[in-house]
C-alpha cells in the first residue's frame, strides 16, 4: 500500500512558495495609497494646467473652486457656469486637502493666477499619513508638484 502523505521537503518546498506569494501581494497592496495619492496629485495638476490654457486660448477667466468639507473641486468659467461634465466635480476621497486656498482664478490675458486667499500658494493633499504638494506660482501662472511624497 502506498502511502499518501506529503514528505519534509514537498512541506517546506510548498510553505516557501506561498510565503513568496504573501509577500509579494502584501507589497502590492502597501504601494496602493502611494499610487492613490500621486494619480490625484496628477490628475489636479492636469485640470488645473487645462483650466489656465483655457483661459488663455478662449480669453476668458477660468475659477477653480475647492470644498474642502467635500473634498471636492470643480471648474467655473467667467460667468460660473461649469465648463466640462468630466470636470464639473472632481471627489478628492480618500485623499484630504489639508490646506489650499478656496479658488484658484486663471486670468485671461497673461495666464496668471489670482489665490483666495492670496497668502496661500500650496494646495496639499494627504492619505494615509503621506502628502503632496502642489505650488502655485501666481506670477506665471504655473503649477509644480512635489517630486517626493512627504512621509
Amino acid at each position: 500500500m502506498k502511502d499518501k502523505a506529503l514528505s519534509l521537503i514537498e512541506l517546506v518546498v510548498s510553505l516557501a512558495i506561498t510565503m513568496i506569494i504573501s509577500a509579494a501581494v502584501l507589497v502590492s497592496f502597501s504601494l496602493v495609497d502611494r499610487r492613490r495619492l500621486e494619480t490625484t496629485a496628477r490628475n489636479l495638476l492636469a485640470d488645473l494646467s487645462w483650466a489656465r490654457e483655457m483661459a488663455v486660448a478662449r480669453n476668458q477667466n477660468y475659477t477653480v473652486n475647492f470644498n474642502q468639507a467635500n473634498n471636492t473641486y470643480n471648474i467655473t468659467d467667467a460667468s460660473g457656469n461649469p465648463v466640462d461634465s468630466a470636470r464639473t466635480i472632481q471627489r478628492l476621497s480618500p485623499i484630504v486637502i489639508t490646506a489650499s486656498p478656496n479658488n484658484l482664478t486663471f486670468l485671461a490675458h497673461q495666464g496668471t493666477i489670482t489665490l483666495n486667499p492670496s497668502a496661500n500658494n500650496v494646495i496639499r493633499l494627504e492619505n494615509s499619513g503621506r502628502r503632496r504638494e502642489l505650488t502655485v506660482y501666481n506670477q506665471t501662472g504655473y503649477i509644480k508638484c512635489s517630486n517626493t511624497i512627504i512621509p
